[in-house]
Order: C-alpha cells, then sequence, then structure tokens
C-alpha cells in the first residue's frame, strides 16, 4: 500500500525544511507502530511511504489506512 501527506510542500514552506524532516520521520515512526510486524515501511521520495506486507489481507490493509488516516 503507498500513502502520502496531502500538501506537504506546505507544511515545509511554512514551517521549514527542519519541520518538515521531523513530520516525514514522526509519520514513518507511526506508521511502523501501526503495523507492527505484520510488514515493513519504506519511504519514498518526497512525502510517500509504502508498506508491504505478506500477511495482511485486502481488508486489513483497509483497516490500517482507516486507522492512519
Amino acid at each position: 500500500m503507498q500513502i502520502g501527506i496531502s500538501q506537504f510542500a506546505e507544511i515545509n514552506k511554512l514551517h521549514g525544511y527542519t519541520y518538515g524532516n521531523r513530520i516525514l520521520q514522526e509519520t514513518a515512526w507511526l506508521i511502523r507502530k501501526a503495523i507492527e510486524s505484520r510488514g515493513k515501511v519504506y519511504r519514498l521520495t518526497g512525502a510517500n511511504f509504502v508498506i508491504l506486507s505478506d500477511t495482511s489481507t485486502r481488508e486489513g490493509m483497509a483497516a490500517l489506512y482507516d486507522h492512519l488516516r
């Protein structure tokens, strides 16, 4: 599953890159905590992440998405 932070450029513009980087780190931590041992999370370019899982179902990933949102 691929997810991203909407309008992330605005965060960088308003608060600076240091703050934006902290948001990305916190987001990655929250995703890792949410998926626990069910998969792995990787950061793509920009403010996008991908979650890979061999054990989660489509319904499980949809529930994870709802939780993260």
